[in-house]
C-alpha cells in the first residue's frame, strides 16, 4: 500500500498555489509599465477627446503612419472612433 500519497497531494496542492501566486504576481508586475502609453494610445486618446491640436501635432511629423493606429481592444480606427461619434447624434 502507498502511504506517500497524502504527502505527495499536500505537495501538489502547495505547488499549484504557488503556480497560482506566480502567475498573479507576474500579471500584477506589467501594471506600471502599462501606465507609459504609446503614441498610438496617445492619439486615438486625442480623437476620442476630440483634442485637435494634439491630434494635428502627431499627425504633422514627417513620415508618420499613427494614422493607420488600430485600437487592439476594440479593433477601432481613428475613422471609426469619428464616423461612430456623428453616427450617434
Amino acid at each position: 500500500m502507498n502511504t506517500n500519497f497524502g504527502v505527495r497531494a499536500r505537495k501538489s496542492l502547495v505547488g499549484g498555489a504557488l503556480a497560482a501566486a506566480l502567475v498573479v504576481t507576474g500579471l500584477a508586475a506589467p501594471i506600471p509599465a502599462a501606465a507609459q502609453f504609446s503614441e498610438s494610445y496617445k492619439f486615438l486618446d486625442a480623437v476620442r477627446k476630440k483634442d485637435g491640436d494634439t491630434i494635428n501635432d502627431m499627425l504633422s511629423k514627417p513620415s508618420t503612419q499613427i494614422v493607420n493606429t488600430v485600437d487592439i481592444t476594440t479593433g477601432d480606427t481613428a475613422l471609426h472612433i469619428v464616423t461612430a461619434r456623428y453616427r450617434r447624434s
